[in-house]
């Protein structure tokens, strides 16, 4: 996302948007502004790990978060309750006024919209998204990936000394329950 964001950025520069600004500047696409949107993007993937929809829809909510204003919320892929992490959904959950600080100007939205298109885009979530086998091989090297560093277990014979004297007896004991 960052890199997208920053390489759309240096590709706009100094060209004029719909809105007769830059894509940059005071209250656009900063680089405090892309560092941002980069973490939101991350988190979205990390909090939906297991549903490419999932993920898609936190990504979309993020661009749709961006875009709001006062005049015109768009927050229908937020999370909702009190401890939601859209300062919207939490204030009408606990029937407080929010006021939109954070939005940037449609015109720097919709600049952004292919980047957000491209990076949530189902194949390339498929790859992210963590099924049985990818999170027992990440308990494994986590479990035991300090007792035999990377670099060992390149060499054939160590990995297969580790494989039969630890993974083995760990899958045989996680599926006997």
């Amino acid at each position: 996302m960052g890199t997208r964001l920053r390489r759309l950025k240096a590709q706009l520069k100094g060209q004029i948007l719909s809105d007769g600004k830059c894509l940059s500047g005071k209250n656009r696409l900063t680089e405090h502004e892309i560092d941002n949107l980069q973490s939101y993007y991350g988190s979205a993937i990390r909090r939906n790990h297991s549903s490419v929809q999932n993920m898609r829809q936190a990504i979309w909510a993020i661009f749709l978060h961006k875009l709001s204003t006062d005049e015109y919320p768009q927050h229908g892929f937020c999370p909702i309750g009190e401890d939601s992490w859209c300062g919207f959904k939490k204030a009408e959950a606990s029937g407080k006024s929010y006021k939109h600080k954070n939005s940037l100007p449609v015109a720097v939205v919709e600049a952004m919209r292919p980047i957000f298109r491209d990076l949530s885009h189902p194949d390339l979530l498929k790859n992210v998204c963590m099924e049985k086998h990818k999170t027992r091989m990440k308990v494994f090297i986590m479990s035991f990936g300090h007792v035999f560093p990377k670099q060992h277990l390149y060499r054939l014979k160590h990995f297969h000394l580790v494989f039969m004297m630890l993974f083995v007896p760990l899958m045989m004991v996680m599926y006997r329950n």
